[in-house]
């Protein structure tokens, strides 16, 4: 996953709008402390904020904006529950593994809203 594009907030203090993307799927992320241009891959996951609604899905892995301006609904793969890591397409997101409802397991299909999605990586 890489980042696609990147609309500047303020260019002091590194705050943006970026595009991440692994060529098939795009999510618009908030990043607090950019560090990053655009084409630069990424290493740790997005993370996912203010999660509601998980639960077992039989949908294909999809990205789709909400009406809210950070806002998705997502549906993937849960690689780990301890860690609450899982992927769309080849993005990598995390979300808090106590959200996580206990008869999902490890490489099942999963489906949920959040609020926002964060870009923490440092270089």
């Amino acid at each position: 996953m890489y980042i696609k594009d990147i609309e500047w907030l303020d260019s002091i203090e590194k705050e943006a709008i970026a595009v991440v993307s692994d060529t098939k799927y795009e999510i618009t992320c908030f990043a607090d402390i950019l560090q990053q241009e655009i084409n630069d891959e990424l290493v740790e996951p997005l993370e996912c904020v203010i999660v509601q609604n998980i639960i077992r899905s039989d949908e294909e892995d999809k990205a789709e904006k909400t009406d809210s301006s950070f806002g998705y609904h997502l549906c993937g793969r849960l690689l780990d529950r301890k860690s609450g890591l899982m992927v769309v397409g080849q993005i990598k997101l995390h979300i808090k593994p106590e959200l996580i409802p206990g008869d999902i397991d490890d490489d099942e299909q999963i489906e949920f809203d959040c609020c926002r999605i964060d870009i923490w990586e440092t270089i």
